[in-house]
């Protein structure tokens, strides 16, 4: 049986323990894309189960480099999945949420 996911608050606050220098607003998208994923998931669309642990490696390339953007910080945990182009774009679809500007004008989220 699978360990339930921590709830959003509780995941971003994990989240800027791996990466202080990460803009928590960056934090939060990601969680979002990363609730996406699991989402597909339990769907069928997908078939590993990504988790927090994917996620703070995520968090902490972007706190050690932080120019490079998430897809770049996502390409050693989906590099296996480059082997299948089209379920490749898709994870990385998942992540356009996080770098996007235009969501740059969005409320900045509570701290938990």
């Amino acid at each position: 049986r699978a360990v339930a996911n921590a709830d959003e608050a509780s995941e971003v606050q994990m989240l800027r323990r791996y990466g202080p220098s990460v803009p928590p607003r960056r934090l939060v998208r990601l969680t979002h894309a990363f609730k996406k994923l699991r989402r597909w998931y339990d769907d069928g669309a997908i078939s590993y189960p990504y988790s927090s642990r994917e996620l703070v490696k995520i968090v902490q390339h972007l706190d050690r480099f932080p120019d490079d953007g998430v897809k770049a910080a996502a390409s050693s945990i989906f590099d296996f999945d480059a082997q299948d182009p089209v379920l490749h774009a898709k994870l990385l679809g998942a992540l356009d949420v996080v770098d996007s500007e235009k969501y740059d004008d969005a409320p900045a989220p509570a701290p938990p």
